[in-house]
């Protein structure tokens, strides 16, 4: 847990460190700065930069005892016994699972060569590889779906800003489409959801894909879910709901209960908007069953979604503790799509805890030929990972609804982001060998440990 002490001989008792913690980690007592809960303190350090003599320091002290005794624990019990309701968090699963980190690439050196430094890679994608009006995008890294309601407005035209300058797709999430975002997006997604935030005609016919969600990792098997406190009158406008209430959007889409439903409701689509590419949105469930029916339906994109995906809000009991993670998930996936011959059908995005340029590559080599990131956009941004999210009480203006966010050096960061990450795509793709990510493959991986090779079928080291 993190332990706070303040230095009495300079703090100036202005509670400028309580005012800028934003989970409510400290407060006042007899007009003095104290901790309230321990265990909600995530290190942020919003407190130490807002405290005008730096009179507060924290640090972090190892627990002992059982292993489930742990601060995350106990702030959870604290919550329920407290409120009698379940705990509502945002960002991702905290919980350690499989993933990419335990997989390395095979340098080539003699028995296969290396490309050298001035070696073009080919980094483009085509979304909608049948579709009357596919996408073609420069770099396969693309805007996760993030909706204007758990993003602010600024926020979320940086991002769309920085999609269209590095050559890829922004993602309206599932709150509806944001004029000043589409204005601003080269390419644009608009999101299909349960609760059919903003869908229009007109919506729908201005975006360049269609994307019908079904899942998500964060919160498979459950509806969007934005808190009231979060809901100004533009988000009502463009969501089309009411203020004063949660933005709950069902489990399911209530008018899709068949495949026949399904494939019906992709051929709508792709006659309202002339031919774009209708994508599908999975979490990590009975995977090929659910891909079965989604292939019969005929869709141009599946993007799985791994449960370390993050979210604006969602109960902390599903975000831990339901659906697969994206190492096992897009394995089997893309080894569904490759054995039902749709390989070259369908483009497959993989989503969910990817964070960096080699997750990316690596996602590559399993099967993925795009994938969405989100989390590091926000980090680009300048998230502090504070957790804030799902209280509307974002430090740093992105998850949000004020105006703080500086929207050009946001978007410039985010742009930095999307080249440096290309840039070490390539780089990798040389020291394999390969000239296209496209041609990354389980064969150019090793497993560092078993469990590893087990999912993934990578040769262990």
């Amino acid at each position: 847990m993190f332990i706070h002490d303040w230095n009495r001989h300079i703090c100036l008792e202005c509670l400028a460190c309580v005012k800028a913690c934003p989970n409510g980690n400290l407060s006042s007592y007899e007009g003095r700065p104290t901790v309230a809960d321990t265990n909600t303190c995530v290190g942020c350090g919003n407190c130490r930069s807002a405290c005008p003599t730096k009179a507060i320091e924290y640090f972090w002290v190892e627990e002992e005892g059982f292993s489930k005794d742990t601060p995350e624990i106990k702030s959870y019990v604290g919550w329920m016994a407290k409120t009698g309701k379940h705990q509502v968090e945002g960002m991702g699963a905290r919980r350690k699972v499989a993933n990419m980190d335990n997989l390395v690439f095979l340098p080539a050196q003699l028995f296969k060569k290396p490309l050298l430094d001035h070696d073009s890679v080919d980094t483009t994608v085509v979304l909608g590889k049948k579709a009357k009006k596919p996408i073609r995008l420069q770099i396969p890294v693309m805007v996760g779906a993030m909706s204007f309601g758990a993003l602010s407005k600024n926020a979320k035209i940086a991002l769309a800003k920085a999609a269209a300058e590095a050559g890829t797709m922004a993602n309206s999430g599932e709150g509806g489409m944001l004029e000043e975002e589409r204005s601003a997006a080269t390419a644009y997604a608009l999101q299909y959801s349960t609760g059919r935030f903003g869908i229009t005609e007109e919506t729908l016919k201005k975006a360049d894909m269609i994307e019908i969600k079904i899942g998500q990792g964060a919160k498979p098997g459950m509806g969007g879910h934005l808190l009231k406190e979060k809901i100004t009158d533009e988000i009502a406008r463009v969501r089309k709901i009411n203020k004063g209430v949660d933005a709950i959007s069902p489990a399911r889409h209530l008018d899709i209960n068949s495949k026949e439903d399904l494939r019906d409701r992709v051929t709508y689509l792709r006659e309202i908007t002339g031919g774009a590419p209708i994508g599908i949105k999975l979490a990590g469930g009975h995977i090929e069953k659910d891909l079965e029916i989604a292939l019969f339906a005929g869709v141009d994109v599946i993007t799985l979604d791994g449960m370390e995906g993050g979210t604006g809000a969602a109960p902390t009991v599903a975000r831990e503790h339901a659906a697969l993670p994206l190492l096992n998930l897009l394995v089997r996936g893309a080894k569904f799509i490759r054995e039902s011959g749709k390989k070259d059908d369908v483009t497959l995005v993989a989503a969910g805890g990817l964070r960096t340029s080699a997750d990316f590559a690596k996602a590559f080599a399993l099967g993925a030929e795009a994938v969405y990131v989100s989390s590091s956009l926000q980090m680009a941004m300048g998230c502090i990972r504070c957790r804030a999210c799902h209280t509307g009480r974002c430090p740093v203006g992105i998850c949000t609804q004020n105006n703080t966010l500086d929207i050009p050096a946001a978007s410039r960061a985010a742009v930095n982001f999307f080249k440096g990450a290309v840039d070490e795509i390539k780089i990798l793709c040389r020291l394999v060998g390969k000239d296209s990510i496209h041609s990354l493959s389980p064969d150019d991986l090793a497993a560092l440990d078993e469990t590893t090779a087990r999912v993934t079928g990578v040769p262990l080291a």
